[in-house]
């Protein structure tokens, strides 16, 4: 979780997939139980791997961090 809460915030998955500032159980979005299922997976996702892990990686095996038409 490291990543997104350093990239995105730590509410960027609290909150609505469809960006609605009222959904929940009771008040759904079209996406709500999809959304609920998909987020626990890609939490662990994250949550599996730091910062480090994965700068190392990126040097070991010359994986990239940017779109190749980005200029940076």
């Amino acid at each position: 979780m490291q990543i997104i809460e350093t990239l995105e915030g730590e509410n960027f998955f609290r909150g609505c997939v469809l960006g609605f500032a009222t959904c929940s159980g009771k008040n759904p979005c079209a996406l709500h139980d999809h959304w609920a299922k998909v987020r626990q997976d890609i939490m662990d996702m994250f949550s599996s791997e730091n910062l480090e892990e994965i700068a190392a990686r990126i040097g070991d095996k010359h994986l990239r961090i940017m779109d190749s038409g980005s200029k940076a």
